[in-house]
């Protein structure tokens, strides 16, 4: 009986999400537990927090998670400002190049802590090797450039390398019986 009911549990994963609006803020949480048989033929779970703050004022955006028994982690966190439609950002999320969904083949340059520059529709980002014992130390270039909201073309160029990726991203276009997209590297 005990089986039927974690076979049950573990047809999907159990997720309890939430969002509080505060005075320009957004604090989005996810619980999750996971349940699946163990090598041993037992069951077994484990419990998953993910808790996001994102802030339009002052552009702060911070992703943490923990597990049971874990420690909680800063996943990925960026701060930053606009001001006159200049916009600036430091943190270790702000790749220009295009990102694809689960098992995807484009090639992701590494971009870590960066400083991020964008005015209109022109970015740049200057991404660091090791910010916090030498912010001189420059480890590659990222450019983007967006056309009416559609077509993204962006190119990285690693300092250490000399590696040049290309990038382009075609926004999602509805077509009413479907929707077409993609990205390439």
């Amino acid at each position: 009986m005990m089986n039927r009911v974690l076979a049950i549990l573990t047809a999907g994963t159990m997720v309890l999400s939430t969002n509080v609006f505060a005075q320009d803020a957004t604090i989005g949480g996810e619980v999750s537990l996971d349940f699946s048989e163990q090598t041993s033929g037992d069951w077994g779970g484990k419990m998953g927090v993910d808790v996001d703050v994102d802030s339009a004022l002052g552009g702060v955006a911070l992703d943490f998670s923990a597990t049971d028994g874990g420690n909680l982690k800063l996943d990925n966190w960026t701060v930053g400002t606009s001001v006159s439609g200049v916009s600036m950002a430091f943190g270790d999320d702000n790749s220009l190049m295009p990102g694809a969904e689960g098992e995807q083949t484009l090639a992701a340059p590494a971009m870590t802590e960066s400083l991020q520059l964008s005015v209109g529709a022109a970015s740049v980002a200057i991404g660091f090797t090791d910010w916090t014992s030498d912010i001189t130390d420059i480890s590659n270039v990222q450019g983007a450039y967006t056309l009416g909201d559609v077509v993204t073309a962006s190119v990285d160029m690693n300092l250490d390398t000399d590696n040049v990726v290309l990038g382009a991203e075609v926004a999602d276009q509805d077509l009413g019986v479907a929707l077409i997209g993609g990205a390439a590297t």
